[in-house]
């Protein structure tokens, strides 16, 4: 396994912010995020497999880049992820954890595809965290500057 740099690092909080002034959109459960963060949220529930949903389970931090997410059913029952959303840490909770059930590293893969793809960066040490425009999200790809602050 890699190793995890905490959001907390002075790498990660001394990385610049541009604050562009996008505006806080209400998830529609009073979870808020940045606009674009809510738009490539909807890219990734359209490019989910059929039968499969995205879970927003909160909204994290001032900055409204950052979402802890889950896949769920249609009928929306969680599917095997390996630990909870949240769970109270451990090597299961790592993006990339070994000894995972078959179902739980291909739900993972599958979660990984796209949230990528939208553009979105994973916190490695919790599997269910991910980040836009923020300064994880700038430090991880080499960014100058992050687009969002507190």
């Amino acid at each position: 396994m890699r190793q995890i740099i905490p959001l907390s690092d002075l790498a990660v909080t001394s990385v610049e912010v541009a604050e562009c002034g996008e505006e806080l959109v209400d998830l529609g459960d009073g979870e808020l995020v940045r606009a674009g963060v809510a738009g490539r949220l909807s890219r990734v529930r359209a490019a989910l497999p059929d039968g499969l949903r995205l879970l927003v389970v909160g909204a994290c931090g001032s900055a409204g880049a950052a979402v802890d997410v889950t896949l769920c059913s249609a009928a929306r029952e969680e599917l095997d992820m390996g630990t909870p959303v949240r769970a109270a840490g451990g090597d299961a909770c790592h993006t990339t954890a070994l000894r995972l059930s078959d179902a739980a590293v291909r739900n993972r893969e599958v979660l990984i595809r796209a949230m990528t793809a939208a553009g979105f960066v994973n916190y490695p040490a919790r599997w269910w965290h991910w980040s836009y425009g923020d300064r994880y999200w700038a430090y991880t790809l080499g960014m100058p500057s992050a687009r969002y602050g507190p």
